[in-house]
């Protein structure tokens, strides 16, 4: 009766193959004893999509397929989805028995006569069924099962139970929506919210472009619903599904998400949206912030029928409410007026002011023009996220702070400071939209020390490791740039952090003497991170005794750093003097904290190398492997070759001969290897040379 696979590869259906097997056995079932089946989910979970395919099916294989749709207009008129079923069959009435010719007459509305009783229409419905069946296999789809009328569904939950030879019952209904259905006794299987992972493989095959950091909110906003993925990118605008503009929150609705929960919402009290646009817009969930901001006793009373409603739930023993469903909060807020939505986050604001972070995003959203003093207050938002290694949180504040600027030159900067956290994050496309519209935002700003940052930093994550072209940037920009350097600018100090990273990569010894040149430039004392920086990681056998010491103190004192950012760059220094073990654990965790993907990648590469070196060459593997998965995700070059560095070490040391160990490790000889007698560029004849003997040892 139904083919099993056939449909299968319609987006709609991706995580789906339990369903479709089910429906597969269902079909068999069907086609020879009869079945009932009732899919139950939330709005937009798939349930229609999945009585298309078992429909599509059944007309390949020669069934007839009877369909009705409830409606909540016709759930007061008594028989009205009975009706709407057997219509196509009304030429088959005829040859029934008079009592069941009569009953269906009369209770379809197309004669006048006694009332019939709910029996004798069951039996005459099923009479009906089977004799339709006799012909060829019938297929009876009922999609929002839960809008029929009583009468009709006392019916056919009663035909489903009783099976009827060559007849399938498919049902859909919306979950909690109806007790008489649920309660029948049909077989029920419940659509789960798809896994995070079938929920990016809808949004990849849909919306292959999409940035990370919005793929990433899309996932957790949709909450595994297969309609809410497909149709919240179609909601956003291009600069918005480009990084490029900050992502509202919540994020805005199609009519068609809509229309999900619209109708239920517009039933409720004033009072009561009211209360539901403040928890909207509140990102806690916390009761105690909602009744400072409601200034109101009543707010338990006023939320009482949305609870009802299984909107929201509301947890008396932690103090939280939460939305059903993030569509249901969104919904909220789109029906809410820009004033209404603006008044609330004031009074959110005012709750929260022992909450700087959640004070300041409150305080933004309900500004309607520039205000550089809320701008500033984002800008140390963005600070904080950065600091706790959230890059991708730190450019979606700084894109929402230059909304807020009124001048040109700082709008120019917020965009420099997202542009540089976006590329970090492994947003390299919207880093690229975003330096180039803080140039045309401050002509200024072009050969800036903020500008060479960002464009050294794509440089070398997207390019081909244009080392000496960074470098120049760099130093060109720091040399002009006032001094004496403050250890608080954060523009200097990671334009100088960034120059460390690329004098390492150059392995030039005339860069790290620029480098120190820069370094001196700070107010004293100078900075002791980037003292051990140039005494151990420029020459790491030269290191003295008193350089190693003092980065020993620097490694043990990350045990109490909070920093991930700080953790990473002091490790570095440690890669090649056999000390990353007093910072092993400083690393994992920044490893193993999922808010901060891009420097936990970074600091998969010290303890990949640091394994390597301690000979857990299984453990350094298995790390390698998986950083450099994330990082050709991310598209950085410069990042991915560190892992596969790693990896030919490994295959190295294991006797392995593998193309990817020849080619590394070429590229290493002559980006990396210096004359460490003449601390100079290694003579090019030379590093061919060694590389021949590379190639001669592999073969």
């Amino acid at each position: 009766m139904l083919l099993p696979g056939r449909p299968g590869a319609t987006w709609g259906l991706v995580g789906r193959q339990r369903e479709l097997e089910l429906i597969s056995r269902f079909g068999c079932e069907a086609a020879s004893a009869g079945s009932g089946l009732v899919f139950s989910g939330e709005p937009g979970s798939g349930k229609t999509v999945l009585l298309d395919v078992a429909a599509r099916g059944a007309y390949e294989s020669g069934a007839h397929v009877l369909r009705a749709v409830g409606t909540e207009l016709e759930r007061s008129m008594s028989f009205s989805g009975l009706h709407s079923i057997l219509a196509p069959l009304l030429p088959e009435i005829g040859g029934l028995s008079s009592v069941h010719r009569d009953a269906l007459y009369v209770a379809m509305g197309l004669s006048v006569g006694p009332a019939p009783t709910q029996m004798i229409v069951s039996n005459a419905t099923m009479a009906l069924l089977r004799r339709a069946a006799l012909v060829r296999p019938l297929l009876v789809t009922i999609d929002d099962g839960h809008w029929f009328d009583p009468a009709s569904l006392a019916v056919l939950t009663f035909a489903t139970r009783r099976r009827v030879a060559r007849v399938g019952f498919l049902w859909a209904i919306r979950s909690g929506a109806s007790r008489p259905i649920e309660r029948s006794g049909v077989p029920m299987h419940t659509l789960e919210p798809l896994t995070e992972e079938a929920a990016g493989s809808l949004l990849d095959l849909c919306f292959p472009s999409l940035v990370a950091r919005v793929r990433q909110r899309l996932i957790f906003e949709a909450q595994g619903n297969p309609l809410a993925l497909i149709d919240l990118p179609m909601a956003l605008s291009a600069t918005q599904l480009a990084a490029v503009e900050a992502l509202p929150t919540p994020l805005p609705l199609t009519p068609r998400l809509q229309g999900l929960h619209e109708e239920r919402l517009a039933l409720l009290s004033a009072r009561t949206r009211r209360a539901l646009l403040l928890a909207a817009l509140d990102s806690t969930g916390d009761l105690r912030v909602l009744r400072m901001a409601a200034r109101t006793s009543r707010l338990f009373d006023d939320l009482a029928s949305a609870e009802r409603e299984r909107m929201i739930s509301v947890d008396d023993l932690n103090q939280q409410l939460i939305f059903r469903h993030p569509l249901i909060r969104s919904t909220v807020v789109q029906l809410s007026t820009g004033g209404e939505r603006r008044e609330a986050h004031r009074a959110l604001a005012n709750a929260v002011l022992e909450k700087p972070d959640l004070h300041a995003w409150h305080l933004a959203e309900a500004s309607l023009d520039p205000d550089e003093r809320v701008a500033g207050m984002m800008d140390q938002v963005t600070s904080r996220l950065a600091h706790r290694g959230d890059v991708s949180g730190a450019a979606a504040t700084a894109i929402r702070a230059l909304r807020l600027s009124p001048e040109s030159a700082d709008r120019a900067r917020r965009l420099a400071i997202a542009a540089y956290y976006s590329v970090k994050a492994g947003e390299t496309r919207t880093g690229l939209r975003l330096l180039d519209g803080a140039r045309q935002a401050d002509p200024e700003f072009a050969g800036s020390l903020g500008d060479a940052v960002v464009a050294a930093f794509l440089l070398l994550l997207v390019g081909e490791g244009h080392v000496s072209t960074a470098h120049q940037l760099l130093v060109d920009a720091l040399r002009t740039y006032p001094t004496p350097f403050n250890l608080h600018d954060k523009v200097v100090t990671e334009a100088v952090h960034l120059l460390a990273r690329v004098c390492w990569l150059g392995g030039n010894a005339e860069m790290w003497h620029s480098y120190m040149d820069i370094v001196s430039r700070f107010s004293r004392p100078v900075p002791v991170n980037f003292l051990f920086v140039y005494s151990v990681l420029a020459d790491p056998t030269r290191a003295t005794v008193a350089s190693l010491r003092q980065l020993e103190h620097g490694l043990v004192g990350l045990r109490q750093e909070t920093d991930p950012t700080t953790i990473w760059r002091v490790s570095m220094s440690a890669r090649y003097v056999d000390r990353l073990n007093l910072g092993e654990e400083s690393l994992h965790r920044i490893v193993h904290d999922p808010n901060v993907r891009a420097l936990g990648t970074c600091g998969l590469q010290h303890l990949a190398l640091h394994y390597f070196f301690d000979g857990h060459w299984d453990e350094s593997e298995r790390l390698a492997n998986y950083g450099l998965t994330r990082e050709v995700e991310r598209q950085h070059k410069m990042c991915a070759g560190d892992f596969q560095y790693i990896l030919a070490l490994l295959a190295a040391v294991r006797g392995g001969v593998n193309s990817l160990m020849a080619e590394v490790m070429e590229d290493h000889i002559r980006l990396h290897l210096v004359d460490s007698k003449e601390q100079k560029p290694m003579a090019p004849e030379l590093a061919e040379d060694l590389i021949d003997l590379v190639r001669a040892y592999l073969k």
